[in-house]
């Protein structure tokens, strides 16, 4: 194994639980994993969750693409270009380029 996280907590399960991962897969989630890793963890007893997920997606804005340089690098032209690109959105346009952004969340969890 590459990694082994001893003794935490997961959601819908009692207990404490080993996790142990090969490579970027989740190979075994025991109660008390026989084995050893590369690396191990103590979990501490603490909870086990996914990384970050991020439920604030402003999907009428994702992957606009081609749009005007910011040619002063600054956070209010950035608004000012995208506030400029949004009075050309249609639903039709704004669903292509949210679609594949909504997948790979599926995706990647």
């Amino acid at each position: 194994m590459t990694q082994l996280i001893r003794n935490v907590r997961l959601r819908g399960r009692d207990g404490t639980h080993d996790v142990a991962i090969e490579g970027e897969t989740i190979a075994a989630v025991e109660p008390s994993y026989d084995g050893s890793a590369d690396r191990e963890h103590d979990g501490a007893g603490n909870l086990l969750v996914p990384g970050l997920i991020n439920a604030h997606q402003h999907l009428d804005k994702s992957m606009l693409g081609n749009v005007t340089p910011n040619e002063s690098h600054t956070f209010a032209e950035a608004i000012d270009i995208t506030n400029e690109h949004k009075r050309s959105y249609t639903i039709e346009e704004i669903a292509d380029r949210a679609a594949p952004v909504i997948e790979s969340a599926i995706v990647n969890g």
